[in-house]
C-alpha cells in the first residue's frame, strides 16, 4: 500500500536562498514513514513500549530540484519488502505533477533492552503491504560507503540538546544538518546537492558532546564524508554536488 502525505514548505524549513534545507526534507520523509506506521496501527510509541524500535540503516536521496518556500509537495512512500534483517522503504516527492525528489531507505529492527538488531517480524509485509517498485533507478544495497575514509578537511560539530530524539540518540535527520554545515564550511554557501547517500553505523548517544565531520573531494563534483570521533565512525556517505 502506498501512503500519501501533502505538506507546504514552511519558512523555518528553508535556507537563506529560499530552498528547503536538507535536514527539513529528510524530516518530511521521516514523518511520512512514521505516519504510515501509525495508519497501519503500529504506532511508534507502542513499538517502543514493547521494547523495540525501527532504526534507519541507509538512505539515498536524489534531488531533481529543491522544493522552495511556500511550495506544496506531496510525498508518496511505500514498503518494498523484507530482505534478511532489513526492511526497505521507498519515497517520491512531487510538486504538482513534477517529480522533484526520490529516495530509498533500509531499516533495522532494534531490541532496545539489548541494543541489538533482531530479525524484522515477518508480519511486517502483511501490515504495510508490499509494493515492489523502486523509487530510484538502482538498488540501495549496491551502494557501499567508505567506512575507512581519510578526510582531507575536517571541522568540529558540537551536539545540541535539540539534536536528540525520544530514543536518546541524535535523530537521523540531524546528520543532514551536520552535513549542510560541513559543506557550507568546506565548499561554500552556493552549493547544491544532486545526490546524497548516508549509512548510519552506530548511534550518537547523549554522552557524546563533540564529533568530527570530514570531507574528501572526488571527481566530477562528488565528495565522500564521514562523522567520527576517537571511538569510531558514526555515519559516512557520498554526495554528488549539482
Amino acid at each position: 500500500m502506498t501512503f500519501q502525505q501533502t505538506r507546504k514548505i514552511d519558512y523555518f524549513q528553508t535556507a537563506t536562498d529560499g530552498r528547503i534545507k536538507l535536514d527539513a526534507l529528510m524530516r518530511i520523509l521521516q514523518n511520512a514513514a512514521l505516519d504510515h506506521v501509525h495508519e497501519a496501527d503500529r504506532d511508534t510509541r507502542v513499538i517502543i513500549a514493547a521494547g523495540y524500535a525501527w532504526i534507519l540503516n541507509k538512505v539515498i536521496l536524489d534531488l531533481a530540484r529543491y522544493p522552495v518556500y511556500g511550495e506544496t509537495v506531496t510525498v508518496n512512500t511505500w514498503h518494498r519488502g523484507i530482505r534478511g534483517f532489513k526492511s526497505y522503504r521507498e519515497y517520491e516527492v512531487l510538486a504538482g505533477k513534477e517529480r522533484v525528489a526520490t529516495a530509498a531507505s533500509s531499516w533495522l529492527f532494534l531490541d532496545l533492552a539489548r541494543r541489538k538488531v533482531v530479525k524484522v517480524p515477518r508480519e511486517t509485509d502483511d501490515i504495510y503491504g508490499v509494493v515492489p517498485a523502486m523509487a530510484l533507478d538502482r538498488d540501495i544495497e549496491a551502494w557501499k560507503p567508505d567506512k575507512n575514509l581519510v578526510p582531507e578537511e575536517c571541522m568540529e560539530i558540537i551536539t545540541r540538546r535539540s539534536d536528540y530524539d525520544m530514543l536518546g540518540h541524535v535523530n537521523n535527520a540531524v546528520y543532514f544538518d551536520y552535513l549542510d554545515t560541513l559543506l557550507g564550511n568546506q565548499v561554500g554557501d552556493s552549493f547544491g546537492v544532486r545526490t546524497v547517500a548516508i549509512q548510519y553505523n552506530r548511534e550518537i548517544g547523549r554522552t557524546v558532546k563533540r564529533i568530527q565531520a570530514g570531507l574528501a573531494r572526488r571527481e566530477n563534483g562528488a565528495c565522500a564524508y564521514t562523522f567520527f570521533d576517537a571511538s569510531g565512525v558514526y555515519a559516512c556517505g557520498d554526495i554528488v554536488l549539482a
